[in-house]
């Protein structure tokens, strides 16, 4: 087995004749010209016009990037696109509107072989998405045994050549979780893969939580330092719980070069290299921790990879990105009429939502600076009205957040619209005072914007059978019911909550 990495989540595994391809992404960057990829990816290296499948791990935009994976489908047409079995078909959905004529959902805990199909693309009718699942593949040639687990609305991948090398392709997955479910997985993939050859797992975080969150008294450079360390301590728990022969950090290589957010890139690119800092975390293990560039690769068990450079000052990597990708459009400021439609759209919302929480916050839009949409919940008097933005200062609001109309747009329209503001770090949201932690109103503004999504029971009943087969399949529900069931929880001391506020306004101990 060869695994070559290409930059960012993607990696290209090859055993004999077969190739499969990972979370492509480099044709330009995501989140609305938010996030870039650096170091630059490398797809030019390689002949993906060979390319047999492509695993995408979950739907962030870093990961299902549709701009590269139209791309990726000029050169190899027939790719077959692997993704986790959900309870709902949106994933699938979306993959056949970009073009994917074979799409195959791997069921959670269930090993699949991955081979060459005898069937051309041009065999297949391209008007639909086909269940590869009903294609009968060759049974001659390589092979390579696919075992995916599902995560909530995120997958890791075990890839194993028969009797030769295991990968465990952890991506997003489990580094940012709460500790007691990293240790459920880890006794999960131990029982199912005592040896584990190669483990490529996240490192940091893919969230405006906690950096774009302030309040009064916080640290913010501090904290974000925290940050990205407990993600570190949290991959070398895994490397600890698993014990892989290699271990290589990725799946966290992007800048944030708009000026507000840039600190936390800058920030990133001063620390030591992954590899050294996981060292020192885990100065017993027998596991080699690796640091890799685009181009690097693993083959027969050795590493082939470049000495490890950070940019030095870390605005090379900026300028390094916006010459390859361009500087993100100028985006017009928007008329009176489209900020009247925008409030319109927010107060028919908030009629969506009776049950919502209390909630006292401003919107400030940095493409219509002059007014600010004022937003009231609570169980005497709720509201949604235009001011003046000279007014802010004295509103007193015990949440101001700073974005702009198109990513409120998209959020009030689509599921996935917030990422642009939350995972994008597309807003800015500046507390009262630490008070207001306790009500997480940066949470309950974003839920007060998005869609209302169905419960389980609704899923169940529009979907019983496949709702089942995801509930049962994933670790994480096994784990929550078990724990519920008996009552019983893992005691981890020293651990901070890791998406509530009130344990990231301070350093937190790790």
């Amino acid at each position: 087995m060869r695994v070559d990495f290409i930059g960012h989540a993607s990696l290209l595994v090859r055993h004999g004749d077969l190739a499969l391809l990972s979370d492509p992404w480099w044709v330009g960057p995501a989140y609305r010209d938010q996030w870039y990829p650096y170091p630059i990816p490398v797809p030019e290296r390689y002949d993906l016009s060979r390319l047999d499948a492509v695993y995408i791990s979950h739907s962030h935009e870093d990961h299902l990037h549709a701009p590269t994976l139209r791309a990726l489908l000029q050169h190899a047409p027939g790719a077959l696109a692997i993704i986790p079995l959900r309870h709902d078909t949106q994933m699938r959905d979306y993959l056949a509107r970009i073009g994917f004529k074979r799409i195959k959902e791997l069921a959670s805990g269930t090993p699949w072989t991955l081979r060459k199909s005898r069937f051309s693309a041009s065999a297949i009718d391209s008007s639909r998405a086909v269940n590869a699942s009903r294609l009968a593949p060759s049974r001659q040639g390589d092979s390579l045994r696919l075992t995916l687990l599902t995560h909530i609305d995120d997958s890791l991948l075990a890839v194993e050549q028969p009797g030769g090398d295991v990968l465990l392709n952890l991506n997003d997955a489990l580094h940012s979780s709460r500790r007691e479910l990293i240790h459920e997985y880890c006794r999960v993939l131990r029982g199912r893969f005592p040896r584990i050859d190669y483990l490529f797992c996240g490192f940091g975080g893919a969230s405006y939580f906690p950096n774009c969150v302030h309040v009064p008294g916080k640290d913010d450079l501090a904290v974000a330092r925290a940050r990205e360390l407990y993600f570190l301590h949290n991959f070398a728990l895994i490397a600890d719980q698993l014990r892989p022969k290699n271990a290589f950090p990725f799946a966290a290589h992007f800048v944030l070069p708009d000026e507000q957010n840039w600190w936390m890139s800058a920030l990133r690119l001063r620390m030591d290299a992954p590899s050294v800092m996981l060292r020192s975390l885990a100065p017993n293990t027998s596991t080699e921790f690796h640091d890799l560039r685009p181009g690097d690769y693993v083959e027969n068990g050795a590493v082939h990879a470049a000495p490890f450079t950070r940019p030095d000052p870390p605005e090379l990597a900026r300028q390094a990105v916006l010459e390859r990708y361009g500087a993100p459009p100028e985006r017009p400021m928007i008329d009176p009429a489209a900020f009247d439609d925008l409030v319109a759209a927010i107060r028919a919302r908030l009629a969506e939502r009776p049950d919502l929480p209390n909630l006292d916050a401003a919107i400030v839009l940095s493409d219509y600076p002059l007014q600010v949409i004022r937003i009231r919940v609570a169980s005497n008097c709720s509201f949604v009205e235009p001011i003046e933005a000279s007014a802010v200062p004295e509103l007193g609001a015990q949440l101001v957040v700073e974005t702009r109309s198109d990513l409120i747009r998209s959020t009030l329209r689509s599921a996935f619209g917030k990422d642009l503001i939350s995972i994008g770090y597309g807003g800015q949201f500046r507390l009262r005072s630490a008070a207001d932690l306790a009500g997480s109103p940066h949470d309950r503004i974003l839920q007060l914007l998005s869609p209302v999504q169905p419960r389980w029971r609704q899923h169940l009943r529009d979907r019983p059978l496949r709702t089942l087969r995801y509930l049962i399949g994933d670790p994480s529900m096994r784990y929550a019911v078990t724990r519920r069931v008996l009552r019983r929880t893992r005691t981890l001391p020293n651990e901070p909550a890791p998406y509530d506020i009130r344990d990231w306004v301070a350093v937190p101990e790790s």
